[in-house]
């Protein structure tokens, strides 16, 4: 899992998540929790498709067989999302520039098809209720100018986040499994307590959607 904000990273290791000392990506620690009754890594605070993206290589590498990723997402259409809801990303917008080393310009980053339907299935067996939406992915934030956001809107985006684009287009090409989930947590500094998360930073909220789909 990668954790971007770092707020889950800090919550299982203070519940007893393991550093794991073989982890071969020098500049990112990456920690085991057993949570799911399972082993299940995570790297927290890494930013950015570049990042993101790089850490997502070493995963595979090391054997990883599915990446989760759950970012905080700024909000662009509040007539169809929902304020610190889980949405699964479904296809990014690509306004990184990672996303064009994996794959031509035209062709869209998405989720893999036939990973999505088993996720859906499994959450609606489970009664658990996720939307999904269309991300739209940046390099940086103070990229974000009205005009930019005019032209991600008019592309379908609802949300904006950092690093779906470029970890999708990254799987599509090496063919791996890779699933990124939005945590709409602001409206971009519209509002006065812009990215509260709510109980444990959302935390718990996530866990019990992430189990799931683990699962």
């Amino acid at each position: 899992m990668l954790d971007p904000d770092g707020d889950i990273t800090r919550y299982l290791t203070a519940k007893g998540a393991i550093r794991m000392p073989q982890w071969a990506c020098y500049h990112s620690d990456l920690y085991v929790s057993s949570i799911f009754g399972k082993g299940i890594g995570i790297i927290g605070c890494a930013v950015g498709a570049p990042y993101a993206v790089l850490v997502a290589e070493e995963l595979f590498a090391s054997g990883c067989r599915m990446l989760i990723s759950v970012t905080s997402a700024g909000m662009l259409r509040p007539d169809l999302l929902k304020e610190n809801a889980l949405y699964i990303i479904e296809k990014s917008v690509r306004g990184d520039g990672v996303s064009a080393r994996y794959l031509l310009r035209d062709e869209v980053a998405s989720i893999g098809g036939q990973l999505n339907r088993r996720i859906h299935v499994t959450l609606r067996k489970s009664n658990i209720e996720v939307g999904t939406c269309t991300a739209w992915t940046t390099d940086a934030p103070f990229r974000e100018t009205r005009s930019a956001i005019e032209q991600a809107l008019a592309l379908g985006a609802e949300c904006v986040e950092m690093e779906s684009a470029g970890l999708y287009a990254f799987a599509k090409a090496c063919k791996r499994e890779v699933v990124c989930i939005a945590h709409i947590t602001n409206t971009m500094g519209k509002a006065g307590n812009d990215f509260e998360k709510g109980r444990d930073n959302g935390v718990i909220s996530i866990l019990s959607v992430l189990k799931y789909i683990v699962r």
